[in-house]
């Protein structure tokens, strides 16, 4: 399984920079960008309409490789109509309930036929008109939901997520993101986390003053981690072509689950729509939420978003509903090293017009089979 997995990041790394993958990550930022001038030049008030219309512009296309054994890249991304997937939590020790989050990013790893990475980033969108952007009471406790993760409740079932208790850990601390909007049509993404920090005693902040102090927060926690996945999967091939040492010692470093050293790059920041698309299909923006064992991974994440897939399946095939039931069962069918499939569930589900809405974007980056020797 790990030689799988070597195997899998090693293509990754060629296929991420063929001009097909570079194009495909240039026509996601593109289709974000045409969504978010659309909101600006209709002056939209209403967040849920602005999410819809970004998510809708996205929507579904695909990139061939066909130079690198068949690889195959895919967006899609819905709009969940209606239910209001609200959370509940302590903050500052009274409960509180606000939305998980405006929109899902998921970026999926495929190969050989099996799932074999996967990151997510629960993400809040927050417009602007002069990229100065206030955080008043239900900002800040937003901002705490996604910067710590609390532990959380779900008592609505007719949600797009269903009714239970949740506790997730922040290990990249990407697993929430702020998407702040400025005019004309651009968005600087950022670890909720870190924005946390910034504002925790500012009633607004600025582009001009967020920028330089976020990178220099993510640039600190470069020291701590000296090695990441790729150098090590480059390294591993190196070593392998050249026969240096035996290729067990590389197998043991690289699938130490205790190397809190090494992790998987990621990004903390990007700051405009096209440094978000790049990031996001190189897996560098969210959490590792799959990796097959022993590598570390978020697993109760990915569980969460097996049940929302399954909800997605579920949908009545009525009023564009076919659109979010052929996600949920095109992602529940992607298999796992072991062979087996999350299974698509079969009762149908109902969604209640509540007037609110969850946005969905994923990307499945399909590698083929193993690059010839």
């Amino acid at each position: 399984m790990m030689d799988q997995l070597i195997a899998c990041i090693h293509k990754f790394l060629e296929v991420a920079h063929s001009p097909e993958f570079v194009a495909h990550a240039s026509e996601f930022g593109s289709r974000l960008q045409h969504g978010i001038v659309k909101a600006y030049h209709r002056n939209e008030p209403d967040v849920v309409k602005l999410v819809e219309g970004i998510v809708n512009e996205v929507g579904t296309f695909s990139s061939n490789i066909p130079k690198a054994n068949g690889v195959k890249i895919e967006t899609r991304s819905v709009f969940v109509h209606g239910n209001r997937s609200t959370v509940e939590f302590k903050y500052n020790g009274k409960p509180t309930v606000r939305e998980l989050a405006d929109i899902i990013y998921i970026a999926t790893l495929v190969f050989e036929g099996t799932r074999q990475l996967e990151v997510v980033t629960f993400n809040q969108v927050k417009k602007s008109k002069s990229a100065r952007w206030y955080f008043g009471g239900g900002d800040r406790e937003q901002l705490y939901l996604l910067a710590h993760f609390p532990h959380f409740t779900r008592k609505n079932k007719n949600g797009a997520f269903p009714p239970g208790s949740y506790s997730f850990q922040n290990t990249s601390g990407c697993l929430g993101t702020h998407g702040l909007l400025y005019y004309p049509g651009d968005m600087f993404v950022v670890s909720s986390r870190i924005l946390n920090t910034l504002v925790a005693s500012k009633p607004s902040v600025t582009l001009d003053w967020l920028v330089p102090r976020v990178l220099w927060l993510d640039l600190q926690s470069w020291p701590r981690h000296p090695l990441d996945m790729h150098a090590l999967v480059e390294l591993y091939c190196f070593i392998g072509r050249h026969r240096l040492i035996p290729p067990q010692c590389m197998e043991t470093l690289l699938c130490n689950p205790n190397a809190t050293w090494m992790r998987w790059p990621h990004k903390c920041a990007t700051l405009n729509v096209f440094d978000f698309a790049h990031a996001y299909l190189n897996l560098q923006v969210g959490e590792m939420v799959y990796a097959p064992e022993p590598m570390r991974a978020n697993r109760a994440v990915h569980d969460l978003v097996i049940a929302l897939m399954r909800r997605l399946a579920a949908a009545e095939s009525k009023g564009g509903k076919d659109t979010w039931s052929r996600l949920g069962k095109q992602y529940l069918n992607l298999t796992y090293a072991s062979g087996q499939a999350d299974q698509p569930p079969t009762d149908s589900q109902t969604w209640l017009e509540e007037g609110g809405g969850l946005g969905i974007v994923w990307t499945l980056i399909d590698l083929g089979e193993s690059l010839a020797e």
